[in-house]
């Protein structure tokens, strides 16, 4: 099974999530919209995600919300709207005010799921990088990472034991990686 995963990764002005996630602050928020398929004038069917980190758990909330148009939506403002249209919490979206788009990344996804269905994997590759002002010109990708292969595994904390024994096994080791991160890095934003 795979499919597109695109992403718009929302900041605030002093970039609070890229410095957490940089510094490797063990609990933080990294807010998106997230929709499968193509890289659309309009975005059919965009997912509002917070995820939140815990230490090593992560956790996700998320709202969908009403079409988007690529280039005229992406503005916390109009995002903002768009998640009260949704039924939102007045504090999330005047919280979401504070934001605004960063960069849009997309990339190849295959899943995978192990035979007692515990253990989640996804393969992303071919990730792609966007400035914000490309995609409102129209223009392609500012970099493009075809050598990245990176393997995510899912799985419940209580599996925490047995994750540990799968990832015994997998080279190069495990490392941390944010797509955030690297296209904030790699577009020198």
């Amino acid at each position: 099974n795979t499919r597109f995963v695109n992403n718009v990764y929302y900041d605030s002005l002093g970039v609070n999530s890229y410095i957490e996630n940089l510094a490797g602050v063990a609990n933080r928020l990294k807010t998106r919209i997230r929709w499968y398929g193509g890289l659309a004038p309009i975005i059919e069917r965009p997912c509002l995600e917070k995820k939140i980190k815990k230490g090593f758990v992560g956790t996700k909330k998320s709202i969908y919300l009403e079409p988007i148009a690529l280039v005229n939506d992406l503005s916390s403002k109009a995002i903002s709207k768009k998640m009260k249209n949704a039924g939102a919490p007045a504090a999330l979206c005047e919280d979401f005010r504070q934001l605004r788009p960063i960069l849009i990344n997309r990339y190849e996804r295959q899943y995978f799921l192990s035979r007692d269905s515990r253990f989640r994997a996804t393969v992303d590759k071919n990730v792609e990088y966007y400035t914000i002002p490309s995609v409102l010109a129209g223009r392609g990708p500012r970099w493009i990472d075809r050598d990245a292969l990176i393997l995510e595994l899912k799985y419940a904390v209580e599996d925490d034991e047995d994750a540990i024994t799968i990832t015994n096994y997998l080279e190069p080791r495990v490392s941390r990686n944010s797509k955030y991160l690297n296209g904030f890095e790699r577009l020198s934003l």
